[in-house]
């Protein structure tokens, strides 16, 4: 089973990857205007369950549900949300804290951004099932 994390953005979609609900790690990033072949190659090479979507609040907040509607009805997948409120600030703050210079930050941002929103997803639903 493999869920997949996405960080989307008008421009830039950062996705990751979590195999059985362990370890996440960033998969790639994506001009969103070609987000569906790259999605369609994930899907055979990765063997994609389930979509972890973050959702921001404000205006493109309606933008990402519809991205997310036409996912579920175009691949017929299950496709979640969590909250993904700072979690590019956070990225942005682990890639300085690590030593990734300025101009390379930008390539990893989204990517992180997405593996953060797929952890807190798993964390969160972790709990629930201990509880």
């Amino acid at each position: 089973m493999s869920i997949l994390g996405i960080d989307f953005g008008i421009k830039r979609t950062g996705l990751a990857i979590s195999y059985y609900g362990n370890l996440v790690k960033p998969l790639t990033i994506v001009e969103t205007k070609n987000f569906d072949k790259t999605f369609a190659n994930l899907l055979k090479s990765e063997n994609i369950d389930k979509i972890v979507i973050g959702l921001p609040d404000g205006k493109i907040k309606n933008i990402v549900l519809g991205f997310a509607k036409r996912l579920e009805k175009i691949y017929k997948l299950e496709v979640v949300f969590c909250d993904e409120t700072l979690t590019s600030q956070k990225a942005k703050e682990e890639l300085i804290k690590i030593g990734v210079k300025r101009k390379k930050r930008r390539t990893g941002l989204d990517a992180r951004a997405a593996c953060l929103i797929l952890e807190n997803y798993l964390s969160d639903n972790y709990e629930k099932s201990i509880d």
